[in-house]
């Protein structure tokens, strides 16, 4: 594949035959690093894009000091794209007491089709609260005025529905409970938000 891009923290690959993308975290072989005292400094000074390529690239990272980076960026103001690229990796490698308030602000903060990857961050708890909380996301989602909308490529209520219902499922929920909104996204009017209900949910209601 061809080296098509490369920032501090990443490199970028493409093959335009076969249409396939990839990034490379350089934190995997060493080539970038950082400690946590010129993270404290720098990053008020990065734009969005640096602190989001950052953010995806530093889980590869095999510092002893990696918990303490992860602390400072969920401290920081509400990031959404940030939080999400570190949200799988801070509940394998924080302690629940730790991530789970975090997460569960995250979850509630999100905007209307930003939470996929906190809402499966939160799933992969598996705890009590979890439960609550992607509930509580998934009443929020379908509660959404445009939830059933039938223009634009996609409806992002209806997308955060079916995250939330699909982590639900996974965490062992009950099917039969939520059958009558499989129904509804099985059937939406949008094809994107119709196939991914179907792809995602559809095992669970055969």
């Amino acid at each position: 594949m061809e080296l098509v891009r490369e920032t501090r923290w990443s490199r970028h690959y493409s093959d335009e035959l076969l249409g396939v993308k990839v990034v490379a975290s350089k934190f995997t072989d060493g080539s970038a690093i950082i400690t946590l005292d010129e993270l404290k400094e720098k990053w008020s000074q990065w734009k969005p894009d640096e602190r989001n390529d950052f953010c995806h690239a530093i889980n590869e990272a095999k510092f002893d000091y990696l918990a303490d980076i992860y602390r400072f960026v969920m401290a920081q103001e509400p990031d959404i794209p940030c939080w999400s690229a570190i949200a799988a990796w801070v509940v394998r490698r924080l302690p629940e007491a730790e991530y789970t308030p975090w997460l569960v602000e995250a979850c509630l903060y999100s905007p209307s089709g930003k939470g996929e990857k906190l809402y499966q961050a939160l799933a992969l708890s598996k705890t009590d609260r979890a439960r609550t909380t992607l509930r509580k996301c998934l009443d929020r989602a379908w509660n959404d005025p445009n939830i059933l909308r039938s223009e634009g490529y996609i409806d992002d209520a209806a997308m955060d529905a079916t995250v939330c219902l699909e982590s639900l499922l996974q965490m062992g929920e009950k099917a039969p409970d939520f059958a009558d909104k499989y129904r509804v996204l099985s059937a939406h009017n949008i094809t994107v938000n119709r196939a991914s209900a179907v792809s995602r949910l559809g095992m669970y209601f055969q």
